[in-house]
Order: C-alpha cells, then sequence, then structure tokens
C-alpha cells in the first residue's frame, strides 16, 4: 500500500483488518447461502464433524463489520462511505467471505477481492455455487476479482473458477468490471498472494 501510495498509483487508502478465530475459520468464513441448506441438521452434523462446531458464524461476522467495525472508523477516520470506494478482500476461505460481503451487502461494499478463493468446500461450497445465480449483485455498480494459481490447493480450483466466471457473466460482468487470473505455477500461500495483492489493488481502487 505504502509504495503504491508513493508511486500514484492509488488515491490515499487506509487497510482495516479484522481478527479472526484460527480453530473457527472456515465456520466464520463460509458463506450461510443458501439458507435453507447450512441451517438444516444434516449441514450441522458434517459441520461438527468436520470442524469441531456445528454452524457457521458469516453472517454474525458481517454484521459485527457492517455495525460496528465499519461506523467506528468512519467516526474516528477521514473515509469515504461510497460503495466503489470500499473494498473487501481475502484469500482462500477469505476469497468466499469477502464474496458474500459484497452480495450481502452491496451498498456497502463495491468492489471485491477474491485470491485463491476456496470453492471445494465439503458439502457446501457446490450449493453455494449453485445460488450464485440468484444472489450477486447487478454488475453496473460493482467490480470484483478472483485469481488462482495450479499448484498445491489451488491446483483443484479452475473448474469451479471457470463455472463462477460464466455465472458472473451471465450477468452482465465483463472486462470493464470482472477479472479472473490464472497464475501457472503458483500455490495456496501467502507469498504467492504477496506477488500479485499489487495489480489487485490498483484493479480495485481505480474505478
Amino acid at each position: 500500500m505504502d509504495s503504491l501510495s508513493i508511486k500514484n498509483l492509488i488515491e490515499p487508502t487506509i487497510v482495516v483488518t479484522t481478527w479472526s478465530h484460527p480453530n473457527k475459520r472456515m465456520n466464520e468464513y463460509m458463506p450461510q447461502q443458501p439458507k435453507e441448506l447450512t441451517l438444516s441438521e444434516f449441514a450441522k452434523s458434517e459441520l461438527k464433524k468436520n470442524t469441531g462446531y456445528d454452524q457457521l458464524y458469516s453472517d454474525q461476522y458481517l454484521k459485527f463489520v457492517n455495525t460496528e467495525v465499519l461506523p467506528f472508523i468512519r467516526t474516528y477516520f477521514q473515509v469515504s462511505e461510497e460503495p466503489k470506494d470500499n473494498i473487501v478482500m481475502g484469500s482462500s476461505m477469505g476469497g468466499l467471505i469477502s464474496l458474500y460481503a459484497m452480495m450481502e451487502y452491496p451498498r456497502t461494499f463495491g468492489n471485491a477481492g477474491c485470491l485463491s478463493t476456496h470453492w471445494p468446500v465439503p458439502f457446501l461450497g457446490e450449493a453455494f455455487i449453485e445460488s450464485l445465480p440468484e444472489t450477486i449483485p447487478q454488475s453496473k455498480n460493482h467490480r470484483i476479482y478472483f485469481d488462482y494459481g495450479t499448484e498445491t490447493l489451488d491446483k483443484d480450483y479452475e473448474p469451479y473458477q471457470l463455472r463462477v466466471d460464466s455465472i458472473f457473466k451471465a450477468k452482465g460482468y465483463n472486462s470493464t468490471n470482472y477479472k479472473s487470473l490464472k497464475y501457472i505455477g503458483h500455490g495456496h500461500d501467502e507469498n504467492y498472494w504477496r506477488q500479485r495483492v499489487a495489480p489487485v489493488l490498483i484493479y480495485l481502487l481505480n474505478n
């Protein structure tokens, strides 16, 4: 962020990070969509078996961000409240919750950055993708970025991402407000995300 600001590649911007529970990352970041599935007894049983917790907390997490974190930031910092100036961004499960944040609060977050989005969540991931055609926001006021690598966990992502790309394009997203990139040789690792983050920020912060 500092180097991009010094080079005048982005407007003055602040970064706000929120703490996540190390043992509840999947439960906090997996979108609660479709509701009828994620609240079912079967889903609770599968979550308990796979994570140790029997429910998802992503709706509560996003409510916390929007009713506590953002009001605090807007009170004590001079920031724009325009959706186009507010981006949400994350990697892996953080990619899922960033997309979900833009979907659930489209008048708050105009842009989302999703690096190495972890689509293949057992049982719930497929249902979430299938629900996207009815729930992603209109393309006119939003911009989104996806990417993925070809090694380690990322090597499994391409078929899912290509399906998601087709869904967004069917909703009117195009080259001006949608990017989906494949990075040959990149794995599921912070070192690779660090290499990719600058162009993502430039893309999302310059409307």
